[in-house]
């Protein structure tokens, strides 16, 4: 018979997928920011070219724009932490609906469902890979 607690090897994954996730709403709000961040230092650096702008205050936008450019490659990086994250989780859960299915004799995928997450987790490794493309463009 089986106990409703979840085994350690479920919790681990949960946990898992839950740090995927907030890392990529964080990631999410950084790439926001930045993108608000370059948009004002593209106003700067176009206002100079109208000769509105001061020497200053094109350098400190240039520096500004050097500043979200790194803020963006540390998105990226934390980006794949959330793709290994979410690849680790996904082997870990065919194993364990494999295993699930060997010991209740069923070798029908799909037998313990589970689609649903795979479904979700599909979704966020899509989404991963925008942003990574996004970011390298």
């Amino acid at each position: 018979m089986r106990s409703s607690s979840p085994s350690p090897s479920r919790h681990l994954i949960g946990n898992r997928v839950a740090s995927a996730k907030s890392t990529t709403e964080k990631v999410q709000e950084d790439i926001q920011l930045a993108e608000a961040e370059l948009h004002l230092a593209n106003v700067v650096m176009t206002d100079k070219l109208a000769g509105s702008v001061s020497d200053a205050e094109l350098a400190k936008a240039v520096s500004h724009t050097e500043q979200v450019e790194e803020k963006l490659r540390d998105a990226g990086e934390s980006l794949n932490v959330v793709a290994e994250l979410l690849s680790s989780e996904e082997r870990d859960r065919q194993r364990l609906e494999q295993a699930a299915r060997e010991a209740d004799g069923s070798s029908s995928p799909g037998a313990r469902s589970g689609e649903g997450s795979a479904s979700v987790i599909e979704h966020l490794r899509e989404l991963t890979r925008h942003k990574l493309n996004s970011d390298q463009a």
